[in-house]
């Protein structure tokens, strides 16, 4: 990836990021950013200049409220990604620091993670409690959470049919592996599974069969 194309993608995270914000802490804002806009020189050639704004709102979609103390203009309909990125990242990290100045990190993230998965709230809050970075952006926590931080490898998954549905969800079919000590459930690499086929020794008149993308384990 280009240098461009990486500093896109990181301006593209933090807007992301502030865009999650699910509860903004008390005097998050207004807050001073930097806008890149087109000046002259003394010679009436353009020039980028860097004008103060005041940033006053920020919605879900990205667009924010910018004022000019100095004009006096307020702009509604204007776009986080107008800013500077230095600036943006400023405050975002201003935001982590209120967020566990005011005791909200917590209840923040438990709200981002209900609205990103729809997984079970015991086992967000357990994430939130024992795992939770308040230095990390909201994006690599949900990383982390589901797993996706990780490198990934496959597992061949044999589990009988008269115990099991064939479309029966994946975390069963870990969970009876993990915890049940009379499970019929095999856990497989790729190369296991091929020999047993290639040798005649797989069982497929009584059992289904499944590829299950799992965290790479250290």
């Amino acid at each position: 990836m280009r240098i461009q194309e990486k500093q896109k993608a990181l301006e593209q995270e933090v807007i992301a990021n502030l865009c999650a914000i699910p509860k903004m802490p008390e005097n998050m804002l207004p807050h001073t950013v930097y806008v890149e806009e087109e000046g002259e020189d003394g010679y009436g050639h353009g020039i980028p200049v860097y004008t103060m704004y005041r940033l006053e709102e920020i919605r879900t979609d990205g667009s924010c409220t910018l004022y000019n103390a100095e004009s006096r203009e307020r702009f509604t309909c204007r776009h986080l990604h107008e800013i500077n990125m230095d600036w943006l990242v400023t405050v975002w990290e201003r935001y982590l620091e209120l967020c566990v100045e005011q005791d909200i990190w917590k209840g923040n993230a438990v709200a981002f993670l209900k609205d990103r998965t729809g997984k079970p709230e015991e086992e967000i809050i357990s994430f939130v409690e024992t795992s939770w970075d308040k230095c990390q952006a909201y994006t690599d926590n949900l990383k982390a959470f589901l797993g996706e931080d990780k490198d990934r490898e496959i597992w061949i998954f044999s589990f009988p049919l008269d115990e099991f549905e064939r479309d029966v969800p994946a975390g069963k079919i870990i969970v009876d592996y993990e915890n049940n000590p009379a499970t019929r459930v095999e856990k497989m690499i790729p190369l296991e599974f091929t020999a047993n086929i290639n040798d005649e020794c797989f069982d497929d008149r009584n059992n289904w069969v499944r590829a299950i993308e799992l965290p790479k384990q250290e």
